[in-house]
């Protein structure tokens, strides 16, 4: 691999004498790329908080995953860490910022670590840290603290006749068809085929400060059938 100076010289005596300075480091093993000793400065000046910033803008993701990373960073990861410079994040830092989080929100308190070890992971990979310092085991996949409950048959008709009925076929789709809740909110009568046998998912709706209609999670538009002991509720709805 070819490395080159950070900047051009104005004479030649000028590059032999830097080239000879690469070679003494190399003899010495102390030789860093001059690539990675220019994003290591950038490191020592520039902040968590601006890099993850910057980060959040240029990631590809949903309205709503924007939102809550926003949030997070905001409310979990500036006030402790966002003034450090990015290139004196230590492991010990983390830990200490970590233990700081309490031990009620386990969850939310992963997610929190789980931004900023991606945040982290880039600015590797960017060459402004030379390890992540996210390096705390089993924080990312909590444990469980109670199973779901999951409903039987009967106990899915007995919601689904206890609810206010323009809730029922809402229940039941829910129940049967396998849509997320932002799915079956957004649901149209033009999304449901003429006899309730298919719905069409295309959409999603999120209300996180406001409205969003978006794609599904998965991006994709996908088709899913209505159990037929369901179909008549179905009807009665659209009717």
């Amino acid at each position: 691999m070819r490395h080159y100076a950070a900047h051009t010289f104005t004479a030649k005596r000028y590059a032999e004498g830097w080239l000879s300075q690469e070679r003494q480091s190399i003899e010495l093993g102390s030789w860093i790329a001059p690539e990675r000793r220019k994003a290591a400065k950038t490191g020592e000046v520039l902040t968590v908080g601006d890099y993850a910033g910057t980060w959040i803008r240029h990631r590809n993701v949903k309205p709503r995953t924007r939102i809550e990373y926003e949030s997070i960073l905001d409310r979990l990861i500036l006030g402790e860490l966002g003034q450090i410079a990015l290139r004196s994040l230590t492991p010990e830092t983390v830990r200490a910022w970590y233990s700081g989080l309490g031990r009620v929100a386990v969850w939310r308190n992963s997610h929190a670590y789980g931004l900023l070890h991606a945040i982290c992971g880039t600015a590797v990979r960017d060459g402004l840290l030379v390890v992540n310092p996210c390096q705390i085991e089993r924080v990312m996949n909590p444990p469980t603290k109670r199973e779901p409950v999951i409903l039987t048959v009967a106990e899915v008709g007995l919601v689904a006749a206890s609810v206010p009925d323009r809730f029922c076929a809402l229940v039941l789709i829910a129940s049967w068809c396998g849509l997320r809740w932002g799915e079956v909110i957004e649901l149209r009568r033009s999304d449901i085929s003429a006899g309730c046998e298919s719905i069409s998912v295309a959409r999603a709706v999120t209300h996180r400060g406001t409205c969003r209609i978006d794609t599904t999670k998965s991006g994709k538009a996908r088709s899913v059938v209505v159990p037929p002991h369901i179909r008549a509720a179905l009807r009665a709805h659209l009717d």
